[in-house]
């Protein structure tokens, strides 16, 4: 059986740990990506001037263990404009 979680919309049991103190510091979460399209995309947010940080997605951790498998190497990207201390 397949599992019909949105990756790019986990709130759930598989969200990463950590995500909740992110999105409360203004981190704004944007797609799921793995490998060179993680590695591409993190560059090229911190080229056009966003913070940028990673979280893992903890699919031991997720209600259905069907994708597991493929779930594991996958991060969620998060992006924010700088924190200035100018003001």
């Amino acid at each position: 059986m397949a599992c019909d979680r949105d990756p790019d919309r986990c709130d759930g049991p598989g969200a990463p740990e950590g995500e909740a103190t992110l999105l409360e510091q203004g981190w704004k979460r944007c797609f799921v990506a793995e490998g060179a399209r993680l590695d591409e995309a993190v560059e090229t947010y911190e080229e056009l001037g966003f913070e940028v940080t990673t979280l893992q997605i903890d699919a031991r951790a997720a209600e259905c263990t069907a994708c597991a498998s493929s779930v594991q190497a996958h991060w969620v990207i998060y992006t924010r404009k700088p924190v200035s201390g100018d003001g």
